[in-house]
């Protein structure tokens, strides 16, 4: 395995991509509850990042 060594934007690219996640999490932590179903906390993640964060989803639309 290559060990690839991040320089100072990419190191700072993975800072924010870390932000990011971790809002998305603070974000719906009090909003899982008995009976939530996975399709609900996906599309709760889906709507906070495309309207609030304006990002894309990563596995948005991943197929094996």
């Amino acid at each position: 395995m290559t060990i690839t060594y991040k320089d100072a934007a990419g190191i700072e690219g993975m800072r924010v991509a870390g932000k990011l996640a971790s809002e998305v999490l603070d974000y719906l932590t009090p909003l899982i509850n008995p009976g939530i179903t996975t399709n609900d906390i996906d599309r709760l993640a889906h709507d906070y990042m495309t309207q609030v964060q304006h990002t894309i989803p990563a596995t948005l639309g991943y197929q094996p």
